[in-house]
């Protein structure tokens, strides 16, 4: 078996899918995320509509795509492909986290009025949590953009 694969060094251990170990380019705040938002709806609405959780596998799934490409391109420049090279500031995952759970369980909430008859009171609740959600998101993007602007 050949060491070098197009020129670089093969790593023992590393497969040609992953340029870097899943644990550094898995989204381990956005996994804590989707249970909270899980455990939320059927805390609140126990026959509630659960399936809002699903905006949560795509998301999963593009940033460790979005992440592996990164570490792929970085490695091809000869820099570090940790997790900490990987990811945006640290305290934007969490805030994004905090942000998609809301709309998770405003959208479980708004779902369970419509489909199953649950309370107005609760379809009002997941409205607010989706208005504020895309708040949340709104602030999240300037403060990224500003961040983005000084660095230049």
């Amino acid at each position: 078996m050949n060491d070098t694969d197009e020129g670089r060094v093969r790593q023992p251990g590393r497969s040609d899918r992953w340029p870097a170990p899943l644990r550094d380019l898995f989204p381990w705040w956005y996994l804590a995320g989707m249970v909270a938002s899980f455990a939320v709806i059927l805390v609140v609405v126990p026959e509630g509509s659960t399936g809002a959780v699903a905006v949560w596998g795509p998301l999963i799934g593009l940033t460790i795509r979005d992440r592996a490409e990164s570490a792929r391109s970085r490695s091809d420049r000869g820099l570090p492909i940790d997790r900490a090279a990987l990811t945006a500031p640290r305290w934007s995952e969490p805030a994004l986290t905090l942000v998609w759970t809301g709309v998770s369980v405003g959208l479980g909430l708004v779902l369970s009025v419509l489909i199953r008859d649950a309370p107005a009171a609760i379809g009002w609740t997941g409205a607010g949590l989706l208005v504020a959600s895309a708040g949340g998101f709104a602030g999240v993007a300037l403060a990224l953009r500003a961040r983005a602007r000084r660095a230049r």
